[in-house]
């Protein structure tokens, strides 16, 4: 989920579930971001906060990580057909 916080400003959440090497679901992870995108729309930076929880809901310390980011918008170099 994302919301624009002001020009080319947005607070995101992303949510995920954590599995192990047999598949079993053992905790979910959410991350936490705050984004700027550049004026030509084509590149971001930030900072975010990565956390996981086991399924009973609680923080497990050892797995959270926090701090900058960016990226770069990537072309769609070919289209998709059955």
């Amino acid at each position: 989920a994302w919301q624009q916080t002001g020009e080319r400003e947005f607070q995101a959440t992303w949510h995920a579930f954590k599995f192990d090497a047999n598949r079993t679901h053992v905790g979910n992870q959410r991350a936490i971001f705050r984004v700027t995108t550049s004026a030509d729309g084509n590149s971001l930076s930030g900072v975010g906060v990565g956390t996981t929880y086991t399924l009973d809901g609680k923080l497990v310390e050892a797995e959270t990580a926090e701090g900058p980011f960016e990226g770069t918008r990537i072309s769609v170099v070919e289209r998709y057909t059955k």
